[in-house]
């Protein structure tokens, strides 16, 4: 995974990596995770202007449809759930009454924070974006859904923010077997942001795991029309056509 100092290395933008590491920002997900908008909001706030910006957020984002289809692939596609069990059955390492009292706490101590500055909002959105990433990363799914459940709490004004943190959260739900509530972030998601494509396709692959055709064959159709020739929505269509 390519450093911050990497990236602005190779986009001859070294004269910032002072600030970058003042702001603690050492990983390049982070800034992925912000979606175009609110990484050029982000980026202004750094003192990053003109050429500068946009050639950060062009290379973070490129405008190229397959250039979006390719970042749903970095993501493994998860394997076929066992149906030996219920697949709405909770892990072992957490129980619902956990989950509830987690949910609970958020409601209760973070929603006042959407009265405070934005852009105080902001800084604790990505400080919290970060550290699910994080434990996401190192494979403590239960964790990381409670931080962005948290996240999801502070009510960010960037739709697409949400959006990433709902499509966080239901990759967290899919590895932990919460099929039902996975499909229903990943549809939250597209809902914040109609052209996030992976969204569609966690939304489509889960759809069909449950057998719930109707649901994937609008998650696809909603994928493919943002990127016809996507090849792993392309192969849920295929798999949707099959289970009909």
């Amino acid at each position: 995974m390519e450093s911050i100092s990497q990236l602005l290395s190779r986009l001859s933008l070294e004269k910032y990596v002072p600030v970058f590491e003042q702001e603690a920002i050492t990983d390049v997900t982070l800034l992925t995770s912000m979606g175009p908008e609110m990484l050029r909001e982000n980026l202004e706030e750094l003192g990053l202007e003109g050429q500068d910006l946009e050639r950060l957020a062009s290379d973070l984002f490129p405008a190229d449809g397959d250039q979006e289809a390719a970042l749903v692939v970095e993501e493994s596609v998860p394997g076929p759930v066992q149906t030996g069990a219920p697949t709405n059955q909770l892990p072992g390492d957490v129980t619902a009454e956990e989950i509830e009292a987690a949910e609970a706490e958020a409601q209760w101590l973070l929603n006042p924070l959407s009265l405070l500055d934005l852009s105080y909002t902001k800084t604790l959105l990505i400080k919290k974006m970060k550290e699910g990433c994080d434990f996401q990363k190192r494979g403590q799914y239960a964790n990381a859904r409670a931080v962005y459940t948290k996240a999801l709490s502070y009510e960010a004004p960037n739709k697409r923010m949400n959006a990433a943190l709902y499509y966080n959260r239901s990759a967290c739900q899919r590895q932990l077997g919460q099929l039902s509530l996975a499909l229903r972030d990943a549809q939250l998601a597209v809902e914040h942001d109609p052209t996030s494509l992976r969204a569609c396709w966690r939304a489509a692959d889960v759809a069909i795991v449950l057998g719930d055709l109707e649901s994937a064959n609008e998650a696809i159709a909603a994928g493919l029309k943002l990127n016809p020739r996507c090849q792993p929505i392309l192969q849920l269509k295929l798999a949707a056509a099959r289970n009909d």
